[in-house]
């Protein structure tokens, strides 16, 4: 991945995501006379910054201009890095009114989603054989009424 493929989203994602943990990168500008740095300055530097951390976007991402130490200039930029996770990388098996139950193939675990928020599962359970019963446990009690969800079709020749 490229530097400059990592999302900057002010708000959350709207697909699924494995959270890594909390960024923040700064610029300075050095002297009062220097151009101040700005927010693209310092969504860059919080690109590089996620690139390291192994994320693909950064969310929630706010910025704070001040004065550090060693600039009179200084803008941070704080968020949260996450890899999100591909549709296609996530299975659904199970719908209701408002919940979805699936699992994700990327960074496996069983989730169950709100429909009108389809970033971070509301509820994240191991892939493993108790994991999935606890999900079943769960969804069952949200969505009583629930249905499978059909396999998808396979491509046509």
């Amino acid at each position: 991945m490229r530097v400059e493929d990592i999302e900057i989203l002010i708000g959350d994602a709207d697909r699924p995501y494995r959270v890594i943990g909390p960024i923040s990168a700064r610029v300075t500008s050095g002297a009062a006379w220097n151009k101040a740095r700005t927010l693209e300055d310092a969504s860059s530097k919080l690109r590089e910054v996620a690139l390291r951390m192994g994320a693909n976007a950064v969310i929630n991402v706010r910025y704070e201009r001040g004065i550090s130490a060693t600039s009179w200039k200084a803008l941070t930029a704080h968020g949260t890095a996450v890899v999100i996770e591909s549709s296609s990388d996530i299975v659904w098996t199970k719908t209701g009114f408002e919940y979805l139950l699936g699992y994700t193939l990327g960074s496996p675990s069983y989730g169950i989603w709100h429909r009108d928020q389809l970033g971070m599962p509301k509820h994240r359970f191991p892939y493993s054989e108790h994991g999935k019963a606890e999900a079943l446990s769960m969804f069952g009690t949200l969505e009583p009424n629930a249905e499978d969800v059909p396999p998808p079709l396979p491509p046509r020749p």
